[in-house]
């Protein structure tokens, strides 16, 4: 479920224009928006591995962190074909233009796990070690020019049948708007919502301002903004704590 972004900018405004301390245009909205979206984004991955060394749940649960956290990355990650010739690119596919990150790589059904050369050598050199890779692959980087990684299983080098993980950009907000007159009025045919998960609408909003008060020179904006931006990293790492 979106984020609407007409409904960010009305906060936005409305806090903002409080005892006229100030406007915002739709340009510069668009700007710090947009900014506020790749900040809270960027924050989960370090957020998740936080999580992932201090939750202690064994299973999936409403009040997990990292269940939170992985369900709000999950709409940006897809898995492709890795692309190959004699070694395996993980190059990703135009179609996930902007790509953040890439992932997991994945062979037969299984989770290769990255190794160093010398690791890789003498995994493969040894016939009891070569016969646990069909559960459990490796790969390494590849010296090749242009190419990126060489996939191992107990059938040795393979070059078909990898996948990859990738994760890929939230895609660019825009309040669109037509001129009425000189008032710029709401279009939601040139307006894109966000496609963050609906829990960090007010975290936006709190961004946005942060970004806003700097730029119009009103500190007490972004200094009310980043009491409310404490309180809830507070809430967050008071939840952690409790799971130690």
């Amino acid at each position: 479920m979106a984020i609407e972004i007409d409904t960010i900018y009305q906060r936005v405004l409305a806090i903002v224009n409080k005892e006229q301390r100030g406007y915002i245009t739709p340009q510069e909205f668009n700007l710090y928006a947009n900014q506020a979206q790749m900040d809270i984004f960027e924050q989960y991955f370090y957020d998740l591995d936080l999580m992932e060394k201090n939750d202690n749940q064994p299973e999936a649960s409403i009040s997990s962190m990292t269940e939170l956290i992985d369900n709000k990355i999950s709409p940006f990650l897809t898995i492709h074909t890795v692309l190959y010739g004699t070694v395996y690119r993980t190059t990703h596919p135009v179609s996930l233009l902007p790509v953040y990150r890439t992932g997991k790589i994945i062979a037969g059904g299984y989770t290769a796990q990255k190794v160093t050369e010398n690791e890789a050598n003498n995994l493969i050199g040894s016939t009891f070690h070569l016969a646990a890779l069909a559960k459990n692959p490796i790969y390494r980087n590849s010296m090749t020019s242009g190419e990126d990684i060489e996939v191992f299983t107990n059938a040795g080098q393979i070059t078909t049948g990898v996948t990859c993980e990738y994760v890929v950009k939230p895609s660019k907000i825009e309040w669109g708007y037509t001129l009425i007159g000189l008032k710029a009025m709401y279009n939601a045919s040139r307006s894109s919502d966000s496609n963050l998960h609906v829990s960090e609408e007010s975290e936006l909003v709190d961004r946005i301002l942060i970004l806003a008060g700097m730029s119009i020179q009103k500190p007490e904006v972004s200094q009310a903004a980043m009491r409310s931006q404490m309180g809830e990293v507070a809430q967050e790492k008071q939840s952690l704590m409790g799971k130690k």
